[in-house]
């Protein structure tokens, strides 16, 4: 759809969603099409751009909750299928993981060293191997940055408590929350409305 787009005089800019193309080289040809024809190309990468995530970053900025020592996200999903996750075999990396490490790039920079680890999800009926994800993020100065996801088809979302004193768990079907710790202080994601 890209290289078609950039075939028409009339386009200036294209704002996909993600992800760009099922592997690195396919993404790579996007960028080069809509380089070669001189239009402005933008992936529809948001989750650093909600509310609670500028918030957090401003916090961060300002020294409200001092010097970062961990901060976790931790997420269970009630997804909406598209047909063609299921004809790629994707579940969670692809679709919600990226905008994790993004906003955790956002925050704190880029990381020194990331673990994954994933596995199918039972209640996921068709064929993957990232139904269930968690992953690492290590920093030069010690910081650690981990994330737990979980997707597949539920009757409902459980979310987990929050530890600190106050609520941080979203309600509805996307149950996620962020934390970030520092010393003896928290700050937690606001509950959804």
């Amino acid at each position: 759809m890209i290289e078609g787009a950039c075939k028409r005089k009339t386009v200036k800019g294209i704002l996909a969603q993600k992800p760009l193309g099922t592997n690195y080289a396919q993404a790579l040809q996007a960028v080069r099409c809509c380089e070669k024809a001189a239009i402005t190309l933008a992936i529809n990468q948001n989750m650093r751009f909600d509310q609670s995530v500028r918030a957090g970053k401003k916090l961060l900025e300002d020294g409200t909750i001092g010097n970062p020592v961990f901060a976790s996200i931790d997420m269970r999903a009630i997804p909406h299928f598209m047909p063609w996750q299921q004809e790629l075999g994707w579940v969670t990396l692809r679709i919600m993981s990226i905008h994790h490490l993004d906003c955790f790039r956002y925050w704190f920079g880029n990381p020194v060293r990331i673990y994954a680890s994933t596995r199918t999800d039972p209640r996921t009926k068709f064929l993957h191997t990232d139904g269930i994800c968690a992953y690492h993020l290590e920093y030069a100065d010690g910081f650690s940055a981990p994330d737990w996801m979980t997707h597949g088809p539920a009757r409902r979302a459980r979310a987990v408590p929050a530890t600190s004193e106050s609520s941080g768990v979203s309600k509805g079907p996307t149950a996620w929350r962020w934390e970030i710790s520092a010393g003896a202080r928290t700050r937690t994601r606001p509950p959804l409305r």
